[in-house]
């Protein structure tokens, strides 16, 4: 500094009172290193004046300490770290400081001489706010002296951390998969406070998880299918990335019933069904079917199959409700495009002391009343429709081994009929039957 205070103040006294004193700087003032001259001028009350000149040579007392900078930090990319600032001031030397600051993103040691060492334009004072950063960077602060060259003075260097979370899979299917095969993801750790987001995309089972480890995955469609993961870090940053996965409609065997049995549960008016299938594809179901002759068959339930390919799966179903006389069972097979395969049928017939060996029903009747044998008949048995006056409307014959047969009696008018049922040669039931509108 060129300060007074610091090269020396000029002292003038006069018997005539009060003496002011003044200076000005010749050529070179402002370069430094050098000198110049400085005249100094002393006025008195009377008007007197006289000079005196300083020759004052500027030199260079550089900084010895660059002092200390705060703080380093770790953020997520896109974020505003907080403002670097100076904890000690630089000392050492004398004159006014000046600042440059350096930074650098490959971390190599603090190298004036190193060219990834990049001066940061327009940051000249102790303290620099670094702004959006999305790569982990270095920072230092250089300080000299003014009448210095050279930035003798550096501070500690500055990191501030930008984590870059990049999902990373350590399990998948490294290669086509096929429609229903179960797979297992797994994630990278990315600390152990992270969280993990899946999304498996269409067709997909299960569609999403969040948790490192994701088993049983499946699809059941084709095509390429992009897996997407998402992962929050220990630090809260944010990562995601997306994976291919080929899922193909492999061939495969095809699926069947290995066996199927039903039977009456012993001294219970229930049936219990055993099956086991072989074959079986994901997502696919079984209808337990039942009916009374063996043609019209209704569903009892539907229950998800096991789904595994490579695997003979076993089930059991009790029918609690069955109808006194025939039930006739099966299982439906559908897998997940829809292709149906049945069982074979299974006859069980429940009976009781009271059972007759052909049940009639319904009674009163709308349009067709249903004759049903239950207990099998010897020789073919005869089926007449008679009015309350004797007369004959319908005869009709029920051959050995079927169970069922309708009668229509649609365009009958409402009143009091009778069905003789002739059979096993020597035997007749006569059922009254009310038809009604």
């Amino acid at each position: 500094s060129t300060d007074p205070s610091v090269t020396g103040m000029a002292i003038a006294s006069d018997d005539c009172g009060e003496v002011t004193v003044g200076y000005s700087d010749g050529p070179g003032a402002d370069i430094c290193p050098g000198g110049f001259v400085r005249t100094w001028t002393a006025t008195d009350k009377c008007g007197n004046v006289t000079t005196c000149t300083q020759m004052i040579t500027l030199i260079c007392d550089n900084v010895t300490d660059g002092g200390l900078i705060l703080q380093n930090e770790t953020i997520c990319p896109g974020e505003d770290p907080f403002e670097l600032v100076s904890a000690i001031a630089p000392s050492g030397g004398s004159g006014e400081l000046e600042y440059l600051w350096l930074r650098n993103t490959n971390g190599n040691p603090f190298d004036p001489a190193d060219p990834a060492w990049q001066e940061i334009l327009g940051a000249n004072g102790p303290n620099y706010d670094p702004g959006v950063l999305y790569e982990t960077t270095y920072f230092i602060r250089c300080a000299r002296r003014a009448c210095c060259d050279e930035y003798s003075g550096e501070s500690n260097v500055i990191t501030i951390e930008v984590t870059q979370v990049t999902p990373e899979l350590i399990q998948g299917p490294s290669g086509p998969i096929c429609l229903g095969e179960e797979v297992a993801f797994e994630a990278a750790s990315a600390g152990v406070f992270a969280s993990y987001d899946w999304a498996f995309g269409g067709g997909a089972y299960p569609a999403a998880a969040s948790s490192q480890l994701v088993n049983g995955v499946s699809w059941d469609t084709p095509g390429d299918k992009v897996v997407t993961l998402s992962i929050r870090d220990n630090n809260g940053c944010m990562g995601t990335a997306s994976f291919i996965v080929e899922v193909e409609n492999c061939p495969g065997p095809d699926f069947e019933f290995i066996e199927f049995e039903a039977a009456q549960v012993d001294e219970e008016l229930s049936v219990v069904l055993d099956w086991t299938t072989e074959h079986e594809t994901y997502l696919s179901n079984f209808d337990i079917e039942r009916s009374i002759d063996g043609e019209d068959f209704k569903t009892l339930e539907q229950m998800r199959t096991v789904g595994i390919m490579d695997l003979r799966s076993s089930y059991q179903y009790f029918d609690t409700e069955p109808r006194i006389g025939n039930n006739y069972y099966r299982i439906k097979y559908t897998d997940r495009h829809g292709k149906v395969v049945y069982s074979e049928t299974r006859l069980v017939v429940i009976v009781t002391e009271d059972t007759p060996d052909l049940n009639v029903f319904p009674n009163p009747v709308v349009n067709k009343v249903t004759v049903e044998v239950i207990r099998p008949l010897e020789k073919e048995a005869t089926l007449i429709v008679v009015d309350v006056l004797g007369r004959q409307h319908q005869v009709h014959t029920l051959p050995t081994g079927k169970v069922i047969m309708d009668i229509d009696l649609t365009d009958y008018p409402q009143g009091t009929y009778f069905l003789w049922i002739k059979y096993d040669e020597y035997r007749m039931i006569v059922h009254k039957i009310v038809k009604v509108d």
